[in-house]
């Protein structure tokens, strides 16, 4: 059982920089969201559908408590999306992670949430990749070059053979960038793309991660998902037409209550019903892929409850390794 978050009555602050230098590893988040999603197909996480303020049809806030009493974790991440941001020369996504002791519920941490979100959401959809998708996947799809494309490429090329990916931004310096990091980074074929259709249509595994739109931009069209391939959105399906979703033989979510609450605020139209909750699949009580030629998806919409594992985890290997500042309560 993971130790205590106590960092003896103060408040420990973790920058972005102080959150990179505790090391944690994909292979230890993938790890600790399997254990979540086990525990959430159990029925024992509590999370409500997160709330927010919308700025503009690309720009948002939301506010996301979660408990996880199996792995003593309570906490809130408050996070907002600015695309705009990307003009203005600073990080698109911002926000911050507050870690509550889960048996007195004074805050003992907090933490900027940025690496945190780029690795516990690629992370999620790793592990629905790994119920979901072909287990010989060679081939990724990467529809939007920023830090979710980065993130996403590097954790299922850490759970796929994948020799090949194929991006597409509307940005052409973006997607230049990304297709020489990304090479340099995992020494794997990337090819930039003008062209959405080339980063779906002959691909194993498609990620659209662009800007979560109300109402959705509807880039892929139907026709082009391959047979026997798995998408994971993590845009709230922004970049699909009602006639792609259509074509898919099930749909799986990360939180069912949540994809209904976000649907009745003007997101997912078209998205037919999901099949079944992710902690579901996890923990063995619904199927994933159960034929190589089924079109699957997984609509991940990001999960507080993540947030508060994953920045657990964070800032027990910050106090053991004397990282942060300590501020008094």
């Amino acid at each position: 059982m993971p130790g205590q978050t106590s960092t003896g009555g103060s408040l420990l602050y973790l920058s972005n920089r102080d959150v990179e230098q505790t090391g944690l590893t994909e292979a230890d988040i993938l790890a600790e969201l399997a254990l979540l999603f086990a525990e959430k197909g159990a029925g024992r996480v509590d999370g409500p559908p997160k709330i927010g303020v919308h700025l503009s049809r690309h720009s948002f806030l939301h506010a996301m408590p979660a408990h996880v009493p199996g792995r003593r974790a309570v906490g809130m991440k408050w996070i907002g999306a600015f695309p705009g941001n990307r003009d203005r020369g600073i990080p698109q996504v911002n926000g911050i992670i507050v870690i509550n002791d889960s048996e007195t519920g004074v805050p003992v941490a907090v933490l900027d949430a940025r690496w945190v979100t780029a690795k516990r959401t690629a992370a999620a959809s790793a592990l629905a990749a790994r119920h979901l998708a072909r287990p010989d996947a060679c081939k990724v799809g990467i529809l939007g070059c920023g830090v979710q494309g980065r993130s996403h490429l590097v954790a299922l090329c850490g759970e796929f053979p994948i020799e090949e990916a194929v991006a597409y931004d509307p940005s052409d310096e973006a997607r230049a960038l990304y297709a020489e990091e990304m090479r340099d980074c995992l020494g794997i074929r990337v090819d930039p793309t003008a062209v959405p259709r080339d980063a779906v249509e002959g691909c194993d595994v498609v990620v659209t991660a662009g800007p979560i739109a109300r109402p959705s931009y509807a880039t892929v069209e139907a026709g082009w998902f391959s047979e026997g391939a798995f998408a994971a959105a993590v845009d709230y399906a922004s970049a699909w037409s009602a006639g792609a979703l259509a074509r898919f033989d099930r749909i799986y979510t990360d939180d069912i209550p949540q994809l209904e609450f976000q649907r009745g605020q003007g997101y997912f139209p078209g998205l037919p019903e999901p099949f079944a909750d992710l902690g579901k699949v996890v923990a063995g009580a619904k199927p994933g892929r159960t034929a190589r030629t089924e079109r699957l998806m997984a609509c991940l919409l990001g999960l507080a409850a993540e947030d508060v594992v994953i920045g657990r985890l964070v800032v027990e290997r910050a106090v053991a390794k004397g990282i942060g500042i300590r501020l008094p309560l």
